[in-house]
């Protein structure tokens, strides 16, 4: 990066880093929730995005990861501007390697798309991403729900529910 471009690189950078920041906020502000209301034995974490970080982090596995009583989740968090697609190129093969991974571990893998187009919330499991080649994903098939809250009350029962 030279001085002529470092200008076009940080905005570029900036406009990256903030898309998807409404639904992530969203899942923040629920794993917040769940804290004050399970109290210690609960825990949650963001997880630092290494493309918005423009590449000085390793990827990691998911947006965000939960505990509870000695289970866990790892939330994937999508936005995109369809209405019942989730386009291949939000959702990168590697991403969907890492998630895959972790879940085969035992842990609660999810991958949560907001709609913003509708406004739906839908929760897919991660192994669905796994071996499909086509230009996008359907989501009209998976369960829509109105909020983040819903969504991730419906997806993390299992983590909840001993």
């Amino acid at each position: 990066m030279n001085d002529a471009t470092a200008f076009t690189d940080h905005k570029k950078r900036a406009a990256i880093s903030k898309r998807g920041k409404a639904a992530e906020n969203s899942v923040k502000l629920y794993l917040e929730r769940v804290r004050e209301r399970l109290g210690i034995a609960f825990d949650a974490e963001r997880v630092p995005d290494a493309r918005a970080a423009g590449g000085r982090f390793t990827p990691v596995t998911g947006d965000f990861r939960a505990f509870y009583a000695g289970r866990s989740a790892n939330i994937e968090v999508k936005e995109v501007d369809t209405s019942d697609r989730l386009p291949k190129k939000n959702f990168s093969r590697d991403q969907i390697a890492r998630c895959y991974t972790r879940s085969l571990t035992g842990v609660i893998t999810i991958v949560l798309i907001h709609h913003t187009k509708t406004g739906a919330w839908v929760v897919a499991p991660i192994k669905d991403f796994f071996d499909y080649d086509g230009p996008s994903w359907l989501t009209g098939g998976y369960p829509k729900f109105v909020s983040a809250e819903a969504a991730l009350d419906f997806a993390l029962k299992p983590l909840f529910n001993a």
